[in-house]
């Protein structure tokens, strides 16, 4: 034991929902069956959370646009 950590005591046993979140997430599937096949049908968008230092010209978030036919990513 190291000195000045605190001791943690660990249960014996595990709620479900405690169990269940403690899961790994399965990976997502590089290939899709089904991609859209037209220029901008189906647009994928984030905002990013804000950033301490703000831009240039005062802004702390950015949003970012993909299409999903090209694959093109566009920021704003």
């Amino acid at each position: 034991m190291m000195i000045g950590l605190l001791y943690v005591h660990v249960p014996d046993r595990m709620c479900e929902v405690c169990s269940a979140s403690k899961q790994p997430r399965n990976f997502f599937n590089s290939y899709l069956l089904m991609r859209s096949l037209e220029f901008l049908h189906v647009v994928h968008s984030d905002v990013f959370r804000p950033f301490e230092v703000a831009s240039l010209g005062g802004n702390k978030y950015f949003v970012s646009f993909v299409d999903e036919t090209l694959e093109l990513c566009g920021y704003t």
